[in-house]
């Protein structure tokens, strides 16, 4: 029997493009070479020394993506400036996914400026250019066009800041 996507584990590729797994069954881990994989996600089946078959996801993406719940407001500057607001999903230092009820109307590509404050104790707002790279139904992916140093800026910090394993993906 197949776990469903939000059960199966998550691994990440590591820089020397190497991945730690771990047996479900018996806790077994072993170090695998991720080259034949290489991508953005990929989903593998190991067989364990203790004869057990487990599905693991490697994830080759190279920012940690936060997860949270912060609202803010957009201008298409692709689309006459159209205007809305959104509910961020997951931020990291290059970008954010986000829902919106106009989520229809982009399009990858599109040229879009970004308000949002964060959560942190300062309330500090955040105003980014950011590019379309994928819509999906109801959700939209975006590039920062002037990425963040995950260690000096405000939104670094607050990305790298309290996350634990159910922040990171």
């Amino acid at each position: 029997m197949v776990m469903p996507d939000f059960k199966i584990p998550k691994t990440f590729v590591r820089q020397d493009n190497t991945a730690v797994v771990t047996c479900q069954h018996c806790g077994h881990q072993e170090v695998i070479l991720a080259d034949p994989f290489k991508g953005y996600k990929y989903k593998l089946k190991v067989k364990c020394e203790c004869q057990n078959d487990y599905i693991v996801i490697l994830e080759f993406r190279s920012r940690v993506r936060k997860k949270t719940r912060l609202s803010g407001t957009y201008t298409n500057h692709s689309q006459n400036d159209r205007t809305g607001s959104f509910s961020i999903l997951d931020i990291s230092v290059t970008g954010l996914g986000f829902t919106s009820q106009d989520a229809e109307y982009f399009k990858e590509d599109d040229k879009l400026t970004v308000e949002f404050t964060l959560d942190d104790d300062r309330k500090t707002k955040i105003r980014k250019e950011v590019i379309v790279r994928y819509r999906r139904q109801d959700s939209v992916g975006c590039e920062f066009n002037e990425r963040e140093d995950p260690f000096e800026s405000p939104l670094g910090n607050y990305v790298m800041t309290n996350l634990n394993a159910a922040d990171q993906f």
